[in-house]
């Protein structure tokens, strides 16, 4: 059955847990400056996840809604896809860009902006009546959330230096994972007793602790930092070769004509020939030279983002499959799937405690094998209840642990004086493994059917695996490896 067929029969219905993202831009390894009375590092950090909570339930409550979604608005496979792909395309190039707006004019100026931006597209994608108002909506969901993390992590990172840091970002952290963890049972209960518009509209929960976040927002930028520059044209290069190769994703199950395909196709490999020659004439922009110059650094953000490709297609294809052959509301599916964010927080606490004593990207092979293991069951079990939940704890179990083994890792694979905007490119690489999976299991589902398309999927974490196998036993830093 193909996705299309599975989307089309919940018409009628009353129908990525994210977990914890990882840190998404320069302010985790930047010294603090000036601290502002107040606060103390588990109320700040409570505030601060009350903050970027809304945005991470962007993706694990709309997934669990998308056949209503779907059916209400007429959507098809590929369509549906880009309801999650526009919001995490959003947020991953927004992510690294505010990150250095950030550093130019203060954190204050990007939570006002952020808050502002997600309650608009909260109010479009809500309102939405047609694809094109929901995708813009969507996007404009991501680039809020993108902002609200960077402020979020800029204001602790001014506050708080040492142990009251790290105390802070565990707490926003511990939020995050257990109230986005539960975002398939809130996305289902809030669909049927309400409808999806509700699910899309929970963003704007963000303009509850704005107020009080924007006040403990710097104001100012750190001593040093007002002069960095923002590569928009690195940026734009970035943005245009991930929606091409998401739109090439989908093309078997979209009717393009030939010549429609081999032009996206041109257009890709000559929008990635010039983002090449970009980084060697900008070696300072938007994709550092310095940092890419890495090969462990590389080889572990394509791991983490394949890991976070198959958690989404993994969550987008579930509740479909489940539909096929169960009469079920998507509050009764949302609580099959809920015991994998228990799973999920528990094994990150133990990949914690084997920091140290297991080399991380050792760690990272493990997570990518579970993760294979979790889509393939999910593939074959075919919709039934206990296999698929099974499935996605499995696949949370490889990205909860390959989440702290990577970021433990990956950012100390450059030189010190980089790996701020290492950690922010990391997060750019690990948001747009998650567009990409979601168009895969979409663009293959007509051709190969539902499960099949998951089965293909497999191969991302597989990927993930060898390329983070490559680099067991390397060097824990220094920028210039050999690839």
């Amino acid at each position: 059955m193909s996705l299309g067929d599975a989307l089309a029969g919940a018409r009628g219905r009353n129908p990525l847990t994210l977990g914890q993202v990882v840190p998404s831009a320069s302010e985790m390894s930047r010294s603090p400056h000036t601290t502002p009375p107040g606060g103390s590092p588990t109320g700040v950090g409570m505030l601060m996840g009350a903050l970027i909570v809304p945005g991470a339930l962007g993706i694990s409550t709309i997934a669990i809604a998308l056949p209503a979604l779907s059916a209400d608005l007429s959507l098809s496979a590929p369509q549906a896809a880009w309801v999650i792909a526009a919001f995490l395309l959003a947020q991953a190039m927004f992510v690294a860009i505010f990150g250095r707006v950030g550093d130019r004019s203060g954190h204050r100026t990007i939570v006002v902006g952020g808050t502002l931006v997600v309650a608009t597209g909260a109010l479009l994608a809500a309102s939405a009546g047609g694809f094109t108002p929901l995708i813009v909506g969507r996007a404009l969901q991501g680039m809020g959330a993108a902002a609200l993390w960077v402020g979020a992590f800029g204001t602790i990172g001014a506050r708080f230096e040492g142990m009251d840091r790290a105390r802070a970002v565990g707490v926003m952290a511990s939020c995050l994972g257990i109230i986005s963890g539960a975002g398939t049972l809130i996305g289902g209960v809030l669909t049927d007793v309400g409808s999806w518009r509700l699910v899309a509209a929970l963003p704007a929960l963000a303009l509850i602790p704005a107020v009080p976040s924007v006040r403990l927002a710097p104001a100012s930028p750190p001593p040093g930092a007002a002069g960095t520059r923002v590569d928009v044209v690195g940026a734009a290069l970035v943005t245009l070769l991930a929606s091409v190769l998401v739109l090439l994703l989908q093309t078997p199950s979209v009717d393009l004509p030939a010549h429609l395909v081999a032009a996206l196709a041109v257009v890709a490999v000559v929008t990635a020939g010039v983002l090449v020659r970009r980084v060697r004439s900008v070696p300072d922009g938007f994709l550092p030279a310095r940092v890419l110059g890495s090969a462990s650094y590389r080889r572990g953000t394509v791991a983490i983002g394949s890991l976070l490709g198959a958690y989404v297609a993994t969550l987008f294809a579930a509740p479909l499959l489940m539909l096929q052959g169960h009469d079920w509301s998507m509050t009764h599916i949302g609580l099959v799937l809920a015991p994998a964010a228990v799973v999920s927080a528990v094994s990150a606490r133990a990949a914690g405690r084997m920091l140290g004593r297991v080399d991380p990207f050792r760690m990272a092979v493990w997570s990518c094998a579970f993760a294979v293991a979790g889509v393939l069951l999910g593939a074959v079990a075919d919709g039934g209840p206990a296999w698929t939940s099974v499935a996605l704890c499995l696949v949370l179990v490889g990205l909860s642990v390959g989440q702290v083994a990577m970021l433990a890792a990956v950012p100390l694979a450059v030189d010190p004086d980089v790996r701020g905007l290492a950690t922010g490119l990391y997060t750019l690489g690990f948001l747009l493994g998650g567009a990409i999976g979601s168009a895969a299991v979409a663009g293959l589902s007509d051709p190969l059917g539902l499960q099949g398309a998951l089965a293909c999927v497999a191969a991302l974490p597989l990927i993930g695996a060898l390329l983070a196998w490559a680099s067991v036993g390397g060097r824990p830093h220094g920028a210039t490896q050999t690839a």
